[in-house]
């Protein structure tokens, strides 16, 4: 439970009832929008981390050195500026070559793969392995390379849902598709969903729960309503939803998908737009191995947050930012605040306390000792390491904060996003985040002995509140944007 104290501060201010939208004499769009999202962070419960310690029992997971050592896999790529992988995969390999390659890979997934349990362990890999086996060697003496692909991917994705895990750059992935119209705009009051133009109240949305199809959103405007939105892994070219109102009318209106726009990348940056400073950063890729690019883009990042202490209302834009190192976005939020934001996940990874945390004299945004022991409040155990078990509380914050998100902001950008979800008056605005940080990705150079097939996977599974993420899913915004986010956010600031 979040602590009793949180409530008491804001009681004075929260006189609706949870969630019902605001008539303008009682509270501005803004105020609203903070109320709501104030209630929504009550609600979040943090997993216990122990449960992570009784999942692992009994697994004693390889060393870096162990895996190599064995003979598990080998490494095929050098770094590069643009991170792509050097690669010279042959056409055909012998069947035996193949299914070496196999088992190899199955062996070091038992003894590192951060989800492996997660997936069933044994139970399930080694069934699974029986039937990879039986596929290569259907094909007699010689494979295709783009075969064994094939046959890997396929396998393991009717298993593993991971959306860092890749066999040749395929992930094991799925992703939800969103839904939602410009046409129906709703109040919510405390009787329920009121249609805006013919003033009835919904009773019900066919195959949906009322309360979950519709979200707070805003249009470049800066005008709240509340609109339908809804989730499916599948890609129809529309969503028909039926809406059945309390005179028993029922209507039906075809949602169409909502994309978001490809953003190029930049480097970190900070500029005022009507006097509000807007922060954008579009990769949290900071790494030893990572180019003098990324470490300077690092440095202004954080700078930022000790230039933006005194502004009374800050926008960081995560729009795009596919992630990197996931202790930037605690850091930059300490720099801000002087304090420690605790992160809703808690997480636990496949090898020692003391064995990975890199003391490279360059490593200057990446596993520093400091940050784990002190940000990320980790503890080793049993040849694992359990994180972020700080306890779950609500950070006192005066300034307004906003978050801007989209499908593309995935990985540590999502644990940035997350933190602020622990704390007082902050903001989430745009789209569901993309849903990559149910793992991590520890290894993503690695290839198989044989056929070079590069490889990436993580060492780490994370455990999340229920319904607070889902892979592929991601995190809800506080405001869903039906538009551009950020100007949806400056006129909602300026309006009120």
């Amino acid at each position: 439970m979040k602590k009793f104290w949180c409530i008491l501060i804001f009681a004075a201010a929260l006189i609706l009832a949870a969630c019902g939208r605001a008539e303008p004499a009682e509270l501005s769009d803004l105020e609203y929008a903070l109320k709501a999202a104030y209630e929504r962070r009550l609600e979040i419960i943090k997993p216990d981390y122990n449960m992570l310690i009784s999942l692992t029992e009994g697994r004693r997971p390889l060393t870096w050195e162990q895996l190599y050592e064995y003979g598990y896999l080998s490494t095929l790529w050098e770094w590069e500026s643009d991170w792509e992988i050097l690669m010279d995969m042959p056409e055909a390999i012998s069947v035996e070559d193949a299914l070496m390659d196999a088992r190899e890979l199955f062996i070091a997934l038992r003894h590192v793969y951060g989800g492996y349990l997660y997936f069933g362990g044994d139970e399930v890999f080694v069934p699974l392995l029986e039937a990879v086996l039986a596929d290569i060697s259907a094909h007699g003496d010689r494979i295709a390379t783009m075969d064994l692909i094939n046959i890997l991917h396929g396998r393991l994705s009717e298993v593993i849902v991971d959306n860092h895990f890749s066999v040749w750059n395929r992930f094991m992935s799925q992703s939800a598709n969103f839904y939602y119209s410009r046409a129906l705009i709703f109040d919510r009051t405390e009787n329920g969903f009121r249609n805006r133009e013919s003033g009835l109240y919904v009773s019900e949305v066919r195959g949906h729960e009322v309360d979950e199809v519709f979200r707070l959103s805003i249009d470049d405007e800066g005008n709240l309503f509340y609109s339908p939105i809804v989730m499916t892994l599948n890609m129809p070219s529309v969503y028909p939803l039926v809406i059945t109102y309390e005179d028993g009318t029922a209507t039906t209106t075809a949602l169409f998908q909502r994309s978001h726009d490809h953003r190029e990348f930049a480097p970190a940056n900070m500029e005022f737009i009507e006097g509000i400073p807007v922060i954008s950063v579009m990769r949290m890729g900071f790494t030893a191995h990572d180019n003098s690019s990324s470490v300077e883009c690092a440095r202004a990042f954080l700078s930022f947050a000790e230039q933006v202490r005194d502004e009374p209302v800050i926008i960081v834009d995560l729009r795009g930012n596919g992630g990197g190192n996931g202790n930037l976005g605690a850091r930059w939020f300490y720099s801000l605040l002087g304090e420690v934001i605790p992160a809703n996940r808690v997480w636990v990874t496949a090898r020692e306390f003391d064995g990975w945390v890199e003391n490279h004299p360059e490593n200057q945004f990446h596993d520093r000792r400091e940050d784990i022991e002190h940000l990320v409040d980790s503890r080793g155990f049993e040849g694992h390491t359990v994180g972020s078990t700080h306890a779950d509380r609500i950070v006192a914050n005066e300034q307004l904060i906003i978050i801007l998100v989209d499908r593309g902001t995935a990985s540590a950008a999502e644990g940035m996003a997350d933190l602020a979800l622990n704390m007082e008056n902050t903001l989430i605005i745009g789209q569901n985040t993309g849903g990559a940080l149910g793992f991590d990705l520890t290894y993503f150079g690695l290839s198989l002995p044989n056929s070079e097939i590069p490889l990436g996977f993580g060492r780490t599974m994370m455990v999340w509140p229920e319904g607070h993420f889902a892979e592929g899913v991601g995190l809800a915004p506080d405001i869903w944007a039906q538009g551009d986010a950020l100007a949806a956010a400056l006129q909602l600031i300026i309006n009120n």
